[in-house]
């Protein structure tokens, strides 16, 4: 027969992946990064394989395509932070949270019974003395952020009064408010038993959990 000839995979290091994987769900690229950092030389290919054999996939969106996403990232902390609401599949409540564009870190989230202008100033305010204020604030159209096209809102009023320019993102266009949109995603597909709450999450992305955005860095 043509071509390579295939490699046995071990069994100890196929219960060592299988392990790894109940451990921490992940892709396979993220284990093996992992892993060869640890000094396991194994091809990326074998651990696919692994993941194949026992039907482990991380459920991720279909994306077209045909559309062309382009990476930005502002070149120091703080510059500027993304925000959004989305409903929390775990606990059923409302979920705010920002991320740093530069570093990827989660500066801050919590939850709220409802998403509305005054509890977004009050998570703002809880992140801005954990981290310091950010010189921009990135949001969407929501109506927690801005009343309408041409009017100055509560939110936008309380950032001009702390000298933080407040950035709308364009309607109809969650792309551009994509980082903290990834990170909803990260956590309603991560967050599990190994959890007793979000902060423990929270901890884990900042501090354990590699970003691809960032080169694989913590």
């Amino acid at each position: 027969k043509s071509g390579a000839k295939e490699i046995r995979i071990s069994e100890k290091f196929e219960q060592l992946v299988l392990l790894k994987w109940k451990e921490r769900k992940r892709s396979a690229h993220k284990l093996w990064i992992d892993m060869k950092a640890k000094g396991y030389n194994v091809a990326e290919r074998q651990i696919q394989k692994i993941y194949k054999k026992h039907g482990l996939k991380m459920n991720r969106r279909a994306r077209p395509s045909q559309i062309k996403f382009v990476k930005y990232e502002w070149p120091k902390p703080n510059m500027l932070w993304h925000t959004d609401w989305t409903q929390c599949p775990f606990t059923g409540k409302q979920l705010i949270a920002f991320i740093d564009d530069h570093s990827r870190y989660i500066v801050h989230a919590e939850f709220f019974n409802n998403a509305t202008t005054e509890n977004t100033l009050l998570a703002f305010e809880a992140a801005i003395k954990k981290h310091g204020k950010p010189s921009h604030i990135l949001t969407d159209n929501g109506t927690q952020f801005t009343p309408a096209r041409g009017e100055i809102g509560p939110f936008t009023r309380w950032c001009e009064e702390r000298e933080i320019k407040h950035i709308l993102g364009r309607v109809h266009h969650p792309q551009t408010n994509g980082k903290i949109e990834r990170w909803f995603g990260t956590y309603k597909m991560e967050y599990d038993e190994r959890f007793n709450c979000l902060n423990d999450f929270v901890k884990f992305y900042n501090d354990e959990r590699i970003h691809q955005g960032i080169n694989y860095l913590r």
